[in-house]
């Protein structure tokens, strides 16, 4: 778990979307969040969003023990 958070917690905006996606396959995704952007939501916040999003499937995904006091309910 702490590996995820270590992997997630630097990764910019630009760099989120490289790593998680290196092909362009969520291009749709990707697109829809410039656009929200673009509307005027921070940045800022939208990465935030991504990458509790990301963590939590990664959780998920790998039977991880998360540690986060709320994500247990946000998994279920």
């Amino acid at each position: 778990m702490q590996e995820v958070e270590e992997w997630l917690a630097p990764l910019t905006y630009e760099e989120f979307w490289r790593e998680i996606d290196p092909n362009g396959l969520q291009a749709e995704d990707r697109d829809y969040y410039d656009c929200e952007i673009a509307r005027g939501i921070p940045k800022a916040t939208i990465l935030t969003v991504l990458k509790g999003e990301k963590r939590l499937e990664i959780i998920a995904e790998q039977d991880l023990k998360c540690r986060h006091p709320h994500a247990e309910m946000l998994l279920h």
